[in-house]
């Protein structure tokens, strides 16, 4: 069983090295070895409260449509929001050292395209599954809007 997981914790390694990420883009590591599979644009809603509650240094990010934001606007704590639409713009702002999540409401569509254009500019991104509908299913709190 040891030698499967080193197995697996290589895979997840060597997935993450050639993408060409830093370091702390191996915090998003935890949730490959947690049974995520190498290479996974996905993190769990267990995954990203995992790292919350360590203080990982992590950005999140909310990319619901401004019309899903404006009708529920609380977030995952240390989460802002930014328009799906502006990933260009706001991406600037963001280091390419810091590992990204990005939720939208099911973890779907938006939060996929938002995730594989930030990963296509070299940031270190994964989506949330099931987005904040499945962190609101999991009891996860969610904080007043900041952006």
């Amino acid at each position: 069983m040891i030698n499967l997981v080193l197995v697996y914790t290589l895979l997840c390694l060597i997935t993450v090295t050639q993408r060409g990420y830093s370091y702390p883009s191996l915090l998003l590591m935890h949730d490959c070895i947690q049974g995520g599979l190498p290479g996974s644009d996905t993190i769990s809603v267990g995954g990203l409260d995992s790292l919350l509650q360590k203080k990982a240094k992590v950005k999140v990010i909310d990319v619901r449509l401004p019309k899903d934001f404006q009708a529920d606007p609380g977030l995952i704590p240390s989460a802002t929001w930014q328009d799906p639409n502006q990933v260009e713009s706001w991406a600037k702002t963001l280091s390419k050292d810091t590992p990204i999540v990005v939720y939208c409401v099911h973890g779907h569509h938006i939060s996929q395209q938002v995730a594989e254009r930030l990963l296509s500019l070299g940031y270190p991104a994964r989506k949330l599954a099931g987005g904040i509908h499945a962190w609101k299913e999991a009891k996860g709190k969610t904080n007043p809007t900041r952006r």
